[in-house]
């Protein structure tokens, strides 16, 4: 089955979007807090509980991430590319 295209229109709301979210928080200047720290040391390989803020699913994903990638900015970017 084929991916939909997008329409004319929809580019230049995708664009937007990314932009306002670059803006809205740069990421050089996004900081782990709250459950993004408990996802963040899942990434870095340490020890992580399952729990209504750390999703199992989740947190092994990022586990395997971090195998793959030493930055945690890659975190900032999967989630950028998943909020459009």
């Amino acid at each position: 089955m084929p991916l939909p295209r997008l329409s004319r229109t929809a580019w230049p709301l995708l664009f937007a979007a990314l932009l306002a979210r670059l803006v809205a928080v740069p990421i050089w200047k996004h900081r782990f807090e709250g459950h993004e720290l408990d996802y963040l040391h899942a990434f870095e390989g340490g020890e992580w509980l399952a729990s209504t803020r750390v999703y199992p699913g989740l947190a092994s994903l990022y586990e395997a991430l971090g195998v793959l990638f030493s930055s945690p900015q890659v975190l900032v970017f999967l989630n950028l590319a998943v909020s459009l």
